[in-house]
């Protein structure tokens, strides 16, 4: 029987790690295997490890030289008696450092009204922290980078990028992410035509700068949001769902009424979707604490104004009342799609699914590999996914090319 892969969060000095580690078969084998452990306190974290490291042996082979430490009081004897262990058993201990990491969650970015940061780190201190975690002699991380070809040979996969030049592998990791609709194609809304209509993605780029404001630099007294542009949309043949517009929008209007708390919200949706762990108590907030107004109907026209607004015409489909709205800022929460690296590679390799995504083996028992050896597959470039959804299948991902290396 294969031992079951264990991740401990939060772990602390790993005491339910060790619980899994005890249970053995019949044979004396460990049943499970612990395969990440993330403290973020520093001894919590020295024990985490030195235990890793313990449980790479059989329990009747464990080295001398372990007990010897764990029993030595001298602080200066067992610093010793530590490098040495490191030097005998470097294998273990290094398979040690990458089973048990120290590691602090970051806290999301927070701005008052002002647009002065409070506390935590920005999306760009978060990046740099990651790079920063990249730097290792085993990682070499190319930048500005385009594989244009993508093919195996020689039981190894190749990959060429715009400049000709081949880097080869064992294992392929495909997480070419996604692009975002391009809402020029829904020309009915305005997008590109009047300076009034911006999409999700620029609203994100203004929350950065910590100023909301309309293209005259004045500040905005009333938004609308408008869902599902370029998604369960036949008119684009973008049939499905993208997931994250409806929560980003929730999520933005927050942001908007934090800034600017006497501006009006107004969201138009199809169905609100808010799939996922807290995400319809925030939908809720939104109304109760914020005053965020709701519309259940789709804009089907949006226009210029002699004041450079934009008049708005739709239907409230709850109270089946046609409407007309001006306002000084429409935002397109913008869809997801494929991305152009995603669809030629995919359709290079054979791994090509619906709507240009890449398709996996399996969408419920096997959804990071595909049909080619040694091919795998992690975060949007398969379907629209959220966040936690997008992490969580990157580290399965990983788990997977490591027991496909093992094996071969």
């Amino acid at each position: 029987m294969a031992q079951i892969p264990i991740i401990d969060l939060f772990a602390g000095p790993g005491g339910l790690g060790e619980g899994f580690s005890s249970i053995t078969d019949e044979k004396g084998n460990r049943m499970f295997d612990i395969r990440l452990s993330i403290e973020k306190d520093e001894q919590a974290h020295m024990t985490l490890r030195l235990r890793s490291f313990y449980r790479h042996f059989k329990i009747d082979n464990v080295p001398e030289i372990y007990y010897a430490y764990i029993k030595e009081n001298n602080l200066k004897k067992q610093s010793k008696l530590l490098e040495q262990l490191k030097t005998d058993y470097k294998i273990e201990w290094n398979h040690a450092e990458e089973e048990a990491w120290k590691f602090e969650l970051p806290y999301p970015e927070e701005f008052d009204k002002q647009g002065k940061k409070k506390g935590g780190y920005t999306a760009d201190e978060i990046k740099e922290s990651l790079l920063q975690k990249s730097q290792h002699a085993n990682i070499k991380l190319l930048t500005n980078t385009e594989i244009t070809q993508l093919f195996y040979v020689d039981n190894l996969w190749h990959a060429k990028n715009a400049s000709g030049e081949t880097y080869t592998a064992d294992a392929v990791l495909l997480a070419s992410g996604f692009k975002t609709f391009d809402a020029r194609f829904k020309e009915e809304l305005g997008y590109g035509i009047y300076s009034g209509v911006i999409t999700s993605v620029e609203l994100e780029a203004m929350f950065r700068t910590g100023k909301i404001a309309t293209p005259e630099g004045k500040i905005p007294q009333k938004i609308a949001f408008l869902n599902c542009v370029g998604s369960r949309d036949e008119k684009v043949g973008n049939h499905y769902c993208s997931r994250v517009c409806c929560i980003n929008a929730v999520k933005q209007s927050i942001e908007i009424k934090e800034l600017l708390p006497d501006t009006e919200i107004f969201c138009f949706y199809m169905d609100i979707r808010m799939a996922g762990q807290f995400y319809e108590e925030l939908y809720r907030k939104s109304q109760e604490k914020y005053n965020v107004n709701y519309i259940r109907g789709r804009i089907s026209e949006a226009a210029a104004t002699i004041d450079n607004r934009v008049q708005i015409k739709c239907e409230d489909t709850l109270n089946q009342l046609p409407m007309k709205m001006t306002v000084d800022l429409l935002v397109l929460m913008v869809g997801i799609e494929a991305s152009e690296g995603t669809t030629n590679l995919g359709e290079q390799i054979g791994i090509k699914g619906e709507y240009g995504f890449a398709k996996s083996l399996n969408l419920h028992a096997d959804d990071n590999h595909t049909i080619k050896n040694g091919l795998f597959l992690a975060g949007s470039c398969k379907r629209p996914l959220t966040l936690p959804e997008t992490m969580a299948d990157a580290r399965a991902a990983a788990f997977q090319i490591l027991n496909y290396l093992n094996q071969n």
